[in-house]
């Protein structure tokens, strides 16, 4: 939610809902401090997830309607398993993503291509 405005086909956001601008400061701050800490050996990267399941979309995936329409934002057509964000996130951490600095990787089942 910090790389798009918050979808209006789902009835959570009024348009004052903190969350999504939150996130959009976090991609923010990822790129600063990856630039600035950089220099000291520090790489700092974020990863932006679309719409997982997690204990936090149990209360929404339970409305079918709501669930089809989460899914539906999706191009792959489905939610994202905690897992698939996992592996992205170990690779980061790895001395193979030893050139990346300051990025945010999506990984959102092409949401934010869109």
């Amino acid at each position: 939610m910090g790389l798009v405005g918050y979808p209006t086909a789902l009835p959570f956001s009024d348009g004052f809902n903190p969350y999504p601008q939150s996130k959009g400061a976090i991609a923010q701050m990822t790129r600063d401090m990856g630039v600035r800490l950089a220099k000291e050996g520090i790489r700092v990267n974020a990863v932006c997830p679309g719409f997982i399941y997690t204990s936090m979309t149990e209360n929404v995936t339970g409305d079918e309607e709501i669930h089809e329409t989460m899914k539906s934002l999706h191009p792959l057509g489905r939610m994202g398993k905690a897992e698939e964000v996992a592996v992205v996130i170990a690779f980061l951490a790895s001395d193979d993503a030893s050139f990346v600095a300051g990025a945010t990787w999506t990984v959102d089942g092409g949401y934010t291509a869109q």
